[in-house]
């Protein structure tokens, strides 16, 4: 009688695995080929609806040569923008997970003195809160959350990040809103010579 219970607590206990396993799989967040996002590697970021440019850095006159650096939506279609990395709160993490908290990296500004971490702050010329990518050391990091949205293959929102035009500089400066619905959408390529430097 112990014997004919065996097969079928085994077969329990592979299926309560495969759907824990298959759970925990879910809350990942994929790539546009359906990867999931690795910590340490670059992203480029992307609208996932419309022919728009990808997302990058710049100087509010227009160039690098100003600082901060904001972080901008570029002007066409095959403006890729500058690669990021996802850095999950919790350094245990090593793929990004929906819901959890990450900050995001543009990589080191030696011009502007800046680690290149994401920072929120307020922009008194548009009254309104636009993203820094190169501000000073001593200002804290700003943490993401990305979600998914229903219906949509391996597109996200990310703290409901909106994109505008700044009257200032003719720039599609890259700000927050705190209204969900105005999230863009975006997706995330992997930076292909990040790929081959893995190889």
């Amino acid at each position: 009688m112990a014997n004919n219970l065996l097969p079928g607590a085994t077969t329990l206990f592979l299926l309560l695995l495969t759907l824990a396993t298959a759970d925990t799989d879910s809350d990942l967040v994929l790539d546009v080929e359906g990867n999931p996002l690795e910590v340490g590697s670059e992203y480029y970021i992307g609208r996932a609806v419309g022919f728009f440019g990808g997302i990058g850095r710049s100087g509010r006159d227009g160039t690098d040569l100003s600082c901060p650096l904001y972080v901008v939506e570029g002007p066409s279609e095959v403006d890729r923008g500058d690669p990021v990395k996802f850095v999950p709160v919790d350094e245990t993490q090593k793929e990004i997970h929906l819901s959890s908290d990450v900050q995001i990296d543009s990589g080191l500004s030696a011009y502007c003195r800046s680690d290149g971490f994401w920072r929120v702050s307020f922009d008194a010329y548009t009254r309104g809160d636009v993203i820094i990518a190169a501000g000073a050391f001593s200002v804290p990091r700003s943490s993401f959350r990305i979600e998914k949205t229903e219906g949509s293959l391996n597109a996200y929102k990310i703290a409901y990040l909106t994109v505008f035009r700044d009257l200032l500089s003719g720039l599609k400066l890259v700000g927050l809103t705190d209204d969900s619905t105005q999230g863009l959408l975006f997706v995330f390529y992997k930076n292909t010579k990040d790929v081959a430097a893995s190889i």
